[in-house]
């Protein structure tokens, strides 16, 4: 039986957590260290400190899911140190206990890679690998650039998180997303990949069964990012379809700008809304669909989210999730008008309970825990 999110996250406070000094606490040591004499496995995971140092009321997905990776290591026996993945402090093989296993990605992960070769590798794949999303980057920036739309340069993402040596290292890769991330690991990666789900928090989101759908209502539901999340062609489909209406949550006052371009009484920019909040929920199990025309992903947790309250989606491959009967992936962003129209002809809009129930199932924090200790084997 797996113990239940809360408690994992509440044991994790409990561990004894000896805070290095130096590059700003970008290392944690020793989590997971208890009053038992023996030997233990050491582990170290290339993340970020942060979820372990700061306190958030509402965390979110990423947050919660690397204590939980942390709480399988512990579980199966490992003393665990965390390092942000661009930790740039000693590594000097004196001063750092050997690992059996470095877990993670980033250039502190190669850099780990190097002192310990003997160590068991996996690499946590989160987002595409850098090569597609920089091909990606590019493609929608010269989309911007034609419409006459400036770019934030702070909203680009290729190469920060990632390198390329990540995907020549490891002996493992558990990636989140769909086949069509798979396939582009596999171009330049030869060993196992294996899948796993985003995790969302399932245990705040109050799916109601019979709750009346706006069949010419639809929801983007976004964060940092917007250019790489393919807004502008979202909002120029609904510009020329006023009979329609687009609500915007969780755009960033950064990306606000490209508003200016489209903006009509038909597009509603909500702000950002709280998760827990039942206006917000309420609003999300009204649309008629969640719709994303990102251009490159992991996993886009906000789809899980709309899914777990019985909202279709209507998606681009890059965004992580494969058709079925809860939603439509397009493979080309060009596809997006043509599908919103024979999707709202068909009116088909309102999701089967029992589909909801294994929705909820699938992406919940207890089966992405469950998951993620057997891919630790």
């Amino acid at each position: 039986m797996v113990m239940p999110t809360s408690k994992i996250i509440k044991k994790l406070k409990m561990f004894n957590t000896k805070i290095s000094k130096d590059v700003f606490a970008k290392r944690l040591i020793n989590i997971g260290l208890t009053n038992f004499y023996g030997d233990k496995k050491k582990v170290a995971v290339v993340y970020l400190t942060s979820p372990f140092l700061e306190t958030w009321t509402y965390p979110r997905p990423n947050e919660t899911n690397i204590k939980l990776i942390v709480g399988a290591l512990i579980s199966k026996g490992f003393l665990v140190d965390i390092y942000d993945f661009d930790y740039v402090g000693s590594f000097n093989a004196n001063d750092v206990t050997p690992y059996d296993l470095i877990f993670g990605f980033g250039p502190c992960f190669d850099k780990l890679s190097d002192l310990f070769p003997s160590a068991r590798k996996i690499m946590y794949a989160v987002e595409m690998p850098p090569w597609q999303m920089m091909s990606a980057e590019q493609n929608a920036l010269v989309e911007m650039h034609d419409l006459g739309i400036k770019v934030n340069s702070g909203s680009l993402r290729s190469y920060i998180y990632y390198t390329d040596e990540n995907f020549l290292r490891p002996d493992k890769i558990i990636a989140m997303g769909s086949i069509f991330n798979k396939t582009e690991i596999q171009k330049r990666y030869s060993g196992p990949v294996e899948m796993i789900d985003c995790s969302v928090s399932t245990e705040i989101l109050n799916y109601e069964k019979n709750i009346s759908k706006s069949y010419k209502s639809f929801g983007w539901i976004g964060s940092d990012g917007a250019t790489m999340k393919g807004l502008h062609h979202i909002l120029k489909i609904f510009k020329e379809m006023p009979d329609l209406q687009l609500n915007l949550f969780g755009l960033n006052r950064k990306d606000e700008k490209i508003l200016n371009f489209y903006q009509t009484d038909n597009i509603i920019n909500h702000g950002f809304m709280n998760l827990r909040d039942q206006h917000f929920q309420s609003l999300i199990a009204k649309q008629a669909a969640i719709i994303s025309a990102s251009y490159s992903e992991g996993m886009q947790t906000s789809i899980a989210t709309g899914l777990c309250l019985g909202t279709r989606a209507i998606v681009t491959q890059q965004c992580g999730y494969i058709s079925s009967d809860t939603g439509i992936v397009i493979s080309k962003h060009d596809n997006l008008e043509h599908t919103l129209c024979d999707y709202i002809n068909k009116k088909d809009f309102t999701m089967k309970s029992a589909d909801v129930i294994a929705i909820r199932k699938r992406y919940s924090a207890e089966t992405f825990y469950k998951r993620i200790l057997a891919q630790l084997d």
